[in-house]
């Protein structure tokens, strides 16, 4: 399965902006822009429709009408590429499941027990992804990521990463800072 991608933006240039407090109102903004979408997100999810979140959010964060608008309209495409995908995954699915299939049955016409035995293994795999992305797409699920690769598997070496607790690392997680 695929994963969504990590959407990142450099400025190497302010025009006449001390370089330093561009990065800090840049980095202040993106923190915004990022705790909003990924609010926004999980209501929207939760069934909630975006217009009626409208008037809250503008109150609750402090951003005007624009940004919010961004901020869903991003969302909303975020959203609608995710569905794409999921077709696309199903239909990857259906060929690699009839892929699986012939093999398994090319193997034990002649007699590759341990091939087919793999094969089938293989393929109960591949019908299990196949049954949950459809009940995810009748549904109407749709998985999105916030943040990073590198912050996502810190988690896995809390320690390392210099984190006392897992506790520790989803905080980073709600808030990332980069």
């Amino acid at each position: 399965m695929q994963h969504p991608g990590t959407y990142q933006t450099r400025v190497s240039e302010y025009g006449g902006i001390d370089c330093a407090l561009g990065d800090v109102a840049l980095s202040a903004y993106a923190e915004l822009h990022g705790r909003v979408e990924r609010k926004l997100f999980a209501e929207v999810a939760a069934g909630k429709s975006a217009a009626s979140l409208k008037s809250g959010y503008l109150k609750r964060y402090g951003i005007p009408a624009r940004m919010f608008n961004g901020v869903r309209v991003s969302l909303e495409g975020k959203v609608a590429s995710v569905r794409e995908q999921q077709k696309l995954q199903l239909d990857s699915l259906g060929r690699r499941i009839a892929r699986a299939q012939q093999h398994i049955a090319g193997a034990a016409e002649h007699g590759r027990w341990d091939q087919a035995h793999q094969k089938r293994r293989r393929l109960a795999t591949l019908q299990s992804r196949l049954a949950a992305l459809e009940a995810a797409i009748a549904q109407g699920r749709v998985r999105l990521c916030f943040g990073s690769k590198r912050l996502w598997r810190k988690q896995h070496h809390l320690e390392q990463n210099g984190y006392a607790s897992h506790q520790e690392w989803l905080a980073d997680m709600s808030h990332p800072g980069f």
